[in-house]
């Protein structure tokens, strides 16, 4: 199976002790060092017990509200399952995907998946990366 490539450079800076500077900067080499690449933003968010994502193309946005009592992290995998989503009705081939969360994305490394969401992506992952 096709491994994800995940880069941390982002990740790695805790946000209440970063300037924004810093992430803008990042985001300008690694845009600058992917040049031509198809650029999709993700995000989850939790509002007391009310749960969402989005996922950002340049040309349309998805978002979906999840049920209440939703957790987090359901929110930050549904919005790369989207992505993932996206990426395969498209005829375009190179995509970065910038998500901040750094559960999702740990747990896509992990070699423990039990979570069925989990899965999903990883079997998605390797599908797009057979045949795009």
């Amino acid at each position: 199976m096709t491994p994800l490539n995940i880069k941390h450079e982002i990740v790695h800076a805790k946000k209440s002790d970063t300037n924004p500077a810093f992430y803008q900067a990042t985001h300008k080499e690694i845009v600058e060092h992917f040049p031509g690449y198809n650029l999709i933003y993700t995000d989850g968010s939790l509002s007391g017990s009310k749960a969402a994502y989005a996922a950002v193309l340049v040309d349309e946005a998805f978002t979906l509200r999840l049920p209440d009592k939703s957790f987090i992290f359901t929110a930050e995998m549904y919005d790369l399952l989207i992505a993932f989503q996206q990426i395969e009705k498209r005829s375009k081939k190179h995509f970065i995907i910038f998500s901040d969360s750094k559960s999702a994305l740990r747990a896509l490394q992990s070699k423990y998946w039990t979570n069925p969401l989990i899965l999903q992506l990883i079997e998605q992952h390797h599908f797009l990366s057979t045949v795009v």
